[in-house]
Parts: C-alpha cells; sequence; structure tokens
C-alpha cells in the first residue's frame, strides 16, 4: 500500500461522507396489518407511505437539493440505520458513521454491482460493452460537488512512497 501506483496511474483517491450525513426517511403508518407478542417485545407489520425525504450534510443540517451524484454516493456508502418508531409515523435514517474511508476504485465497482440484477454475478466483458457505465460520468468532480454540499469530510489524494523515474515526469 505504501507503494500504491494507482493515485499517479490511474487517478485513485480516498474519500469520506462525513459523520452525520444520510438520508432520512419519514414513514406514516396508514394500517397495521399485525402485531405479535414474544416475551416483553411486540412485533408489528404496518402499511405504511413515505411522506418525505431528506438529506443532510455533515453537520446534521437539511440539504435543500443535492446532486443526484451526491444522492448516488449516499447509495454506495456502508450508511448505519437508525429508526424511531412514534404513534403515527416512523423515522428511518441511513447515516455515515464517520471514520471510514472508500478508495474512488471500490465505489466503482459497488456502482457497477448496483446495476446488477438480485443474485447475478457481474459480467466484465458486458460491462465492458455498455456505452455508459455507471451514473456518475465524473466521480472525481462528483466527489468535490458533494464536498461543496458538506456531505464528504476530505479527499486524499496518495502518492507512493518511492516516487518512480517514469512517474516523476509525469507529476
Amino acid at each position: 500500500m505504501r507503494e500504491n501506483l494507482l493515485g499517479i496511474l490511474a487517478g485513485d483517491f480516498a474519500y469520506e461522507i462525513g459523520e452525520g450525513a444520510g438520508i432520512h426517511f419519514h414513514c406514516d403508518k396508514e394500517k397495521l396489518l399485525s402485531a405479535e407478542n414474544k416475551g416483553s417485545m411486540t412485533y408489528e407489520t404496518w402499511q405504511s407511505r413515505i411522506k418525505g425525504v431528506t438529506f443532510t450534510d455533515r453537520d446534521g443540517k437539511p440539504i435543500d437539493a443535492p446532486s443526484s451524484e451526491t444522492q448516488t454516493l449516499f447509495g454506495i456508502w456502508d450508511l448505519e440505520l437508525k429508526s424511531q418508531d412514534h404513534p403515527d409515523f416512523v423515522r428511518l435514517s441511513f447515516t455515515a458513521a464517520g471514520g471510514g474511508m472508500q478508495f474512488a476504485h471500490m465505489s466503482l465497482v459497488r456502482l457497477l454491482n448496483l446495476s446488477a440484477q438480485d443474485n447475478e454475478r457481474l459480467s466484465w466483458r458486458r460491462v465492458a460493452r455498455k456505452e455508459k457505465l455507471t451514473t456518475i460520468a465524473d466521480f472525481r468532480g462528483a466527489v468535490e460537488t458533494a464536498i461543496g454540499e458538506k456531505v464528504v469530510h476530505f479527499i486524499l489524494n496518495h502518492m507512493p512512497h518511492t516516487l518512480p523515474d517514469f512517474a516523476e515526469r509525469a507529476v
């Protein structure tokens, strides 16, 4: 890892979605379908309807209209689920825990896997023949936009410890 050349040869970088950034769903409870008591717990199944979706930045403040690329970045990040159950609604929050880091090349694999059908193994030959490989045309630009929207916390451009001669001329 110390001598990794992906950054200078392929433009790889690492980034982190800031702690607290996420997606929040407000779901109204419409009809109780079933309730089951198991010990001291009651398990309920509700018919519900999503009434609102809110995106938040790394400070936990609402984002009015995040770019579609930023929304996609949320979709490929490991977000933590927290739910709040109220008598008339449920709030589901998927937020970044912080302290994690993702390399761009791994994010691109996750993006490609989004297009795969359930339980389908990704066929790299079929992917290579597609005219458009991902929903994000410029991944670095998308991450930089997400910094501007206060979703991404940092971008780390890594360089090898020892720069090879051929790379010195290119840098």
